[in-house]
């Protein structure tokens, strides 16, 4: 037993870590004493000024920097602040100029919605529903089926879809959808979003509101949609 700055040392299980000799203020490179005294050196880098960690860069330029793969092998990679994600700056194959902060993937998530059918102002549940969505950045895909199968649902009105996110895009922006509508007393029809809302609704050819009229009419609408938001 030794001791080093009067704590004792073990020589046959305690390492000592050491800067490396070639000391500088950044890029001091981390060695380590094994238990027969040898030195070895690592590809840990400590920059005490920018209070900055290398693995494998003696130059960090952030909290951290990694030269080299990074494999999770059990647990998720957190990222614990709001809008903020994978950045792709680096890449060099863009189209054109990208906006700032265009190229931060900041959010991915799966879900569905416990009440998806709307008539009149009520959202309600359908006996058979099924409603998934997938949010990636700022793309939304929306897949559903929903079948009142005749039930009594207690409302009537117009129809409608309700949507996870608000479509909160300008005019300008394309989106594409593929959704019908079918009833017990119509033909199959088309969906419409409008910029801004919460809810896809249904219209006739003359963009006219398709609805019931009765609280036990059945209603079955699938499709899909894929919009953007902000």
């Amino acid at each position: 037993m030794s001791t080093l700055n009067g704590k004792s040392v073990a020589s046959t299980y305690d390492q000592v870590v050491k800067r490396q000799d070639s000391y500088s203020a950044t890029g001091n490179q981390i060695e380590i004493m094994d238990d027969s005294g040898v030195i070895k050196t690592t590809p840990l880098y400590l920059d005490s000024v920018n209070s900055r960690v290398g693995i494998g860069t003696a130059s960090p330029a952030s909290k951290l920097e990694v030269t080299g793969d990074v494999t999770v092998s059990t647990g998720n990679l957190v990222i614990g602040t709001h809008d903020k994600g994978i950045d792709f700056s680096a890449n060099t194959d863009d189209y054109g100029t990208p906006a700032s902060g265009a190229e931060v993937l900041d959010d991915y998530e799966e879900g569905t919605v416990t009440s998806p059918l709307k008539f009149g102002n009520t959202y309600v549940a359908p006996s058979n529903s099924q409603y998934f969505y997938t949010k990636i950045g700022r793309v939304v895909t929306v897949q559903f089926y929903l079948d009142t199968g005749g039930a009594d649902v207690g409302v009537s009105g117009n129809i409608a879809v309700k949507l996870p996110f608000a479509t909160t895009e300008d005019t300008g922006r394309g989106i594409y959808k593929t959704i019908s509508y079918q009833g017990a007393a119509w033909a199959e029809r088309v969906m419409y979003l409008t910029y801004g809302a919460s809810d896809i609704v249904v219209n006739d050819s003359n963009n006219n509101a398709v609805s019931t009229t009765s609280n036990t009419e059945r209603v079955w609408i699938s499709g899909s949609i894929i919009y953007q938001v902000i």
